[in-house]
């Protein structure tokens, strides 16, 4: 969108990917194991960006569809950085535990 609308203005534009937003195809059956082992499961989980939250909905979604509050029981408390993280994780159907009042990386 951006480069064709600099290319309609005249300018010359190369676009090259720098990053790659992507879920490597053994992570679903690894999160879910971890997830499910209390000894291992982590105490909790923090997220940086809405790209995280998604990314982890996905993987760590039960088979059916969506958590259930006893699941989420079982599950470490989520944390965000930014309240558009929240938000994300609000629209996923997830509860968010934890929110930053400064949004840096000491906050």
């Amino acid at each position: 969108m951006i480069p064709e609308q600099l290319r309609a203005a005249g300018a010359e534009v190369d676009v090259i990917e720098a990053l790659r937003n992507r879920v490597p195809e053994k992570s679903r059956a690894r999160l879910r194991a971890l997830m499910r082992n209390a000894k291992r499961r982590p105490h909790i989980v923090t997220f940086t960006s809405s790209s995280t939250v998604k990314n982890f909905g996905g993987t760590a979604r039960p088979a059916e569809g969506r958590f259930t509050r006893r699941g989420l029981a079982q599950r470490p408390p989520l944390c965000f950085n930014r309240p558009v993280t929240s938000a994300t994780l609000r629209e996923l159907q997830m509860p968010v535990a934890i929110e930053a009042r400064e949004f840096t990386m000491v906050g």
